[in-house]
């Protein structure tokens, strides 16, 4: 005979799905980048493969897969990223503290969270400049280049 009831110690290491929806969504460095919309799951296993993200009014939402989850609990869920598209609207400055410009194109490898380059606004009538993932040296509400330019 299969027992189908928990005992109240195995049931509190799980989260009950209505408990997680609107559930904080941060990144690697603290910043909250939305909340929880939705989780899709593997119809197979019922593992967690991926999470969707809102971003608020008039932006757009993030689809992040569960390999760039890194804990996920009745308090929010942390990410082992930084979500590329939270970069465009920054500012950038160079490695002496000037501004380069603002964020406007991210290239990035496809389906993937690995940066290639960013496209960067200096002003109007200019050609936007574009910036090596390897010229990157910090990012938090602006991103910082370790690079002069």
């Amino acid at each position: 005979m299969v027992d189908v009831t928990a005992t109240k110690k195995e049931l509190e290491k799980i989260i009950v799905d209505e408990s997680l929806v609107g559930l904080k969504v941060y990144a690697k460095n603290g910043e909250k980048i939305g909340l929880l919309d939705a989780i899709f799951l593997d119809t197979e296993n019922f593992n967690i493969k991926a999470i969707q993200v809102n971003k608020g009014l008039f932006k757009f939402e993030h689809f992040i897969g569960s390999k760039y989850i890194k804990k996920l609990s009745p308090e929010g869920i942390i990410l082992k990223i930084l979500p590329l598209e939270d970069f465009i609207g920054k500012m950038v400055y160079d490695l002496n503290g000037s501004m380069v410009g603002k964020v406007v194109h991210i290239n990035k490898v496809k389906n993937t969270n690995k940066l290639i380059s960013l496209d960067v606004s200096h002003g109007i009538r200019k050609h936007n400049i574009v910036v090596p993932a390897a010229s990157i040296k910090k990012v938090s509400e602006s991103i910082l280049l370790n690079i002069e330019m």
